[in-house]
């Protein structure tokens, strides 16, 4: 990885709808013929970079569950200091721009 000390200085949220069809989760070929690499090859390629845990384990949140089914795994214990996350859920690409704040949901 080219400016690998660049590449650590900054946290990585992957935000991913489960049935995406353009940009596939699992990677392999979309919908509209490009070839993607899955989430977990990607993320744990972050995760070297950053020098964290080899696996994601679930994390917990304020967001998760709810109506889109939010589920979240980190890969802990970064060298770098920094995060390296990954979130699914159900739905359209921007639930999160509708999901309300922690305090103001019962």
């Amino acid at each position: 990885v080219k400016q690998r000390d660049l590449a650590r200085q900054t946290s990585v949220l992957g935000l991913h709808d489960r049935s995406d069809v353009t940009i596939p989760w699992q990677g392999g070929p979309s919908s509209d013929g490009w070839l993607y690499e899955s989430l977990d090859r990607t993320l744990g390629v972050w995760a070297a970079i950053h020098g964290c845990s080899p696996a994601a384990t679930p994390t917990t949140s304020p967001y998760i569950g709810g109506p889109s089914h939010v589920a979240c795994s980190e890969f802990g214990h970064c060298d770098s200091g920094k995060r390296v996350m990954l979130c699914m859920y159900d739905g359209f690409g921007g639930w999160f721009v509708f999901l309300p704040p922690p305090s103001s949901r019962a």
